[in-house]
């Protein structure tokens, strides 16, 4: 699957092609410094500029739910919104659990 998306790094949005092939990534952009940054902090990343069979300028990482996660946050999505939410507080009855001895 491909996808043209702007990722926001800083204060800028950069242009982005994210293509996924098997279990993974593949991330082409133009040469930002604090993305990069951004994707060797990921797992499994890879330049793909230096094979001697096949160079090309650009980047694959791993397609697992802490890349997806962080993409999101790149992509401007809102990943936190579920930790955001109040705490949901239960009160259990000592009582009402029963506890079989044997």
């Amino acid at each position: 699957m491909k996808e043209q998306v702007k990722l926001k790094v800083g204060r800028y949005l950069i242009p982005t092609i994210l293509h996924t092939i098997g279990n993974s990534i593949f991330v082409k952009f133009s040469y930002n410094k604090s993305l990069i940054a951004e994707i060797k902090a990921m797992k499994g990343n890879r330049y793909h500029g230096y094979d001697e069979i096949n160079p090309q300028k650009v980047w694959s990482i791993e397609d697992c739910p802490r890349n997806r996660f962080q993409l999101a946050y790149l992509k401007g999505e809102k990943p936190y919104a579920h930790f955001d939410q109040p705490i949901v507080e239960h009160n259990y009855n000592a009582h009402s659990i029963s506890i079989k001895k044997n």
